[in-house]
């Protein structure tokens, strides 16, 4: 289950995953500059949104999703933003891309629903 306190939770099933954490363990420096590298474009974006920069969250969390369409964190972080933009019915697809890619995001989704549309 993804953790609630914040933190992304990626699957150790997840292939791209894998690569990304033996080239991390090969060389952490260059795995957290790689502009390839869907984490890094995430937290880019969760450090715009942590300071209510939405709409500039959303682009890094688009370029994160370009380099893998299936890193679920990239997806939730957009919700999350679009939800804060009141864009629900995009942020209710990001949400279940993400539940899609890794269904532990449930949990996480509903509580986030709950905070927005109730």
């Amino acid at each position: 289950m993804p953790p609630m306190d914040g933190r992304i939770y990626i699957s150790d099933e997840n292939v791209t995953h894998q690569k990304w954490m033996t080239q991390y363990e090969e060389n952490p420096k260059k795995y957290l500059n790689d502009p390839e590298n869907p984490l890094e474009w995430t937290l880019k974006g969760l450090q715009c949104a942590a300071n209510n920069g939405h709409d500039e969250a959303l682009l890094y969390f688009d370029t994160a999703i370009e380099g893998d369409a299936q890193f679920a964190p990239a997806y939730y972080s957009k919700a999350v933003s679009l939800f804060n933009l009141k864009q629900y019915d995009e942020a209710e697809e990001c949400l279940q891309k993400a539940i899609e890619i890794n269904s532990q995001y449930e949990a996480l989704a509903e509580k986030l629903r709950g905070n927005y549309l109730e």
